[in-house]
């Protein structure tokens, strides 16, 4: 019976855990107000327009699950911005598997699994 409510302790913490990053991530996401997409193959940047940002803000909150980071050299950086100050990057590798998400701003990193919204709107950018 103590095992299980240790179990029950320990899942309950990391929900929670989870879900304040989460939220976090959100309101970053949300303060946005200019994104930019750096594809380091070909080597280019693409500065999304004000429907676009809406768009793809609300693809970027579209099923995070927070994991550990990971390293790797990345494929594709986004950096997001309120007006001309970043407020966090999002550092993205394809070659992997399991293609791989690194969060980090000044208070949260993180890192999750390449959504597939993610991975469409950037392969529809780049094309």
């Amino acid at each position: 019976m103590k095992a299980i409510n240790l179990l029950f302790i320990i899942a309950l913490t990391l929900t929670a855990c989870s879900q304040s990053k989460i939220d976090k991530y959100n309101s970053i996401v949300d303060r946005t107000t200019r994104i930019e997409i750096n594809f380091k193959n070909p080597d280019s940047i693409i500065e999304l327009d004000n429907n676009q940002v809406e768009v793809f803000k609300d693809i970027l909150k579209r099923n995070i699950e927070p994991a550990i980071q990971r390293k790797f050299v990345a494929d594709v950086q986004i950096d997001l911005y309120d007006n001309d100050s970043r407020l966090g990057f999002l550092m993205i590798t394809d070659n992997d598997p399991k293609p791989f998400v690194n969060f980090g701003s000044d208070s949260l990193n993180f890192g999750f699994q390449l959504t597939y919204g993610i991975g469409m709107y950037i392969n529809e950018i780049k094309h």
